[in-house]
């Protein structure tokens, strides 16, 4: 399935089904529509430092930096939140 291959590049170890990732797929997106901590945690109704550690997660799990490739990184995240699992293909992680 390409859409899964390309969430799988795009995403790296955030592309696993499970709620930790979840969680952390939802506030990378909501950070990347909002563009600042401070935004992104009102959306998402928790602290900026709890954003600011879940972004840094993130950054650990991506396979290139966070503000590298943001559009295409966007349309993963958008793509799993729309789409869920059956955007991560087969894989079982």
């Amino acid at each position: 399935m390409p859409l899964a291959r390309f969430v799988h590049r795009e995403l790296g170890d955030l592309a696993v089904r499970d709620a930790a990732a979840e969680r952390l797929r939802e506030t990378a997106l909501v950070y990347l529509e909002q563009g600042s901590m401070a935004k992104a945690a009102e959306a998402l109704s928790v602290h900026k430092n709890t954003v600011l550690y879940r972004v840094q997660q993130v950054e650990e799990l991506l396979p290139h930096p966070l503000d590298e490739r943001k559009m295409m990184l966007e349309v993963a995240l958008r793509a799993v939140a729309v789409l869920g699992a059956r955007a991560l293909g087969e894989r079982s992680d």
